[in-house]
């Protein structure tokens, strides 16, 4: 299933809303089309699109984070 940008920002924003902790939805190709934090979209994320590519889990941590770009 493929979300519009649309109904991914709708659903970013009531988890948000619920966790209250950012969330963010990437394209298959790792490009975020939906966040919490506006200024990201249509943004790359490295880490979102490894993910897809391997098709496993990737933990990332606070610590980790300062040396990823994306």
């Amino acid at each position: 299933m493929i979300l519009s940008q649309e109904l991914a920002q709708k659903c970013v924003d009531r988890i948000m809303n619920n966790l209250g902790h950012n969330i963010n939805i990437m394209d298959k190709n790792g490009i975020i089309i939906a966040s919490g934090s506006k200024e990201r979209i249509g943004t790359y994320h490295k880490i979102a699109d490894e993910v897809i590519k391997q098709r496993k889990r990737i933990d990332v941590y606070k610590e980790d984070s300062k040396n990823i770009k994306g």
